[in-house]
């Protein structure tokens, strides 16, 4: 038999590749879990729950592959930037975490969107486009939560409302495993809400000129949400960059 050339295992091997999803780059840092790069849905896709209107059309994009950090930035990791003088201190209202529970591990919140992002900076890593935040909670199955399409409950995320599972405040990270998308990331789908790299313009189109002071995007649930109204994975939130808000905290990404 005809020994096969090298041009002809290389082109049967690229005609046999998904064109979806990649294969996972292993080398992420401490605390992150890896996305794939590939083509994934955005927005809202037949079959997703409770739609709005900034989500439709929904779209499929291309991303490079990225770390996402398993977790929320703490309290406690949030002061470490603080201390080294990067990060201005976090908001003191009476219902900020850095108030009511100071050096904990609960998510740091009343950060605003510049602070945020310097704290980011301080790791070398950059906070995520809200395509990647979607991306980490959804991936290309696209469920309407990160944990599928079971509706929220309390025990299943750290969620408001009535009942005794239902939190009147943020819980320390982790605390809800079953919040947990499909590459690992944890409470995306509650506790806090999370700050995005992103302005809330169409899919697939970037923000206009000089929206410097734009409201930026904010993605996932939130202890203030209940859960007849807690926020899909698909769900577009927005708010004044210096917002200081007891619900806003975010995570960091870098690209690998």
């Amino acid at each position: 038999e005809a020994a096969r050339s090298p041009e002809a295992d290389t082109v049967a091997s690229a005609e046999a590749a998904p064109d979806t999803v990649a294969p996972a780059e292993p080398a992420v840092p401490t605390g992150m879990v890896a996305v794939p790069g590939g083509r994934y849905p955005l927005g809202c896709q037949p079959g997703d729950a409770r739609c709005w209107d900034d989500e439709k059309p929904g779209i499929v994009s291309a991303l490079d592959p990225f770390g996402v950090m398993r977790e929320e930035v703490t309290v406690v990791e949030y002061e470490a930037c603080v201390e080294t003088g990067t990060c201005p201190p976090a908001g003191r209202a009476s219902t900020c975490t850095a108030v009511t529970a100071p050096a904990s591990m609960q998510p740091v919140t009343c950060v605003p969107w510049e602070a945020a992002r310097a704290y980011c900076g301080w790791r070398g890593w950059r906070l995520p486009t809200e395509a990647e935040w979607e991306v980490a909670a959804r991936g290309p199955e696209h469920p309407d939560y990160p944990w599928g399409d079971d509706a929220p409950t309390c025990e299943r995320a750290v969620l408001g409302g009535r009942g005794a599972y239902c939190a009147p405040r943020p819980r320390e990270v982790a605390s809800a495993p079953e919040d947990r998308s499909w590459v690992g990331a944890l409470d995306m789908g509650g506790n806090v809400r999370e700050w995005t790299a992103s302005t809330l313009t169409p899919y697939g189109q970037p923000a206009a000129a000089g929206e410097a002071d734009a409201k930026r995007v904010c993605r996932g649930g939130s202890w203030r949400m209940k859960t007849a109204d807690a926020a899909t994975a698909h769900t577009r939130g927005e708010e004044e960059p210096g917002a200081e808000r007891d619900d806003i905290g975010f995570r960091c990404v870098v690209s690998l």
